[in-house]
């Protein structure tokens, strides 16, 4: 049987001081596409950390645009959704 392993067709690096963000695009042997956030931090003695999140095709717009909200308030300081429900996000996880 042909082991097929999850492909990475693409990906961006950003370098921030000590952390280093990756967004990879993977393939899986269905042919299904998601992205992985990846964030590595040099800690003591060399040693690395690595942080990873999932985000799913169903789930990119929702990601996309509460991404888009943040950056957008850290920018303005202003809400742009004030007044609007987020039904879809809970506080808890």
């Amino acid at each position: 049987m042909e082991e097929r392993r999850k492909e990475e067709i693409f990906t961006k690096k950003v370098k921030a001081g000590r952390r280093t963000y990756y967004f990879d695009v993977k393939e899986n042997v269905n042919n299904d596409r998601y992205l992985i956030i990846s964030e590595t931090k040099s800690v003591d003695f060399g040693k690395q950390d690595r942080f990873r999140i999932m985000v799913f095709p169903e789930d990119i717009d929702n990601f996309k645009e509460a991404f888009m909200d943040v950056v957008d308030f850290i920018k303005s300081g202003e809400d742009s959704r004030e007044g609007e429900s987020d039904d879809d996000f809970s506080d808890e996880y």
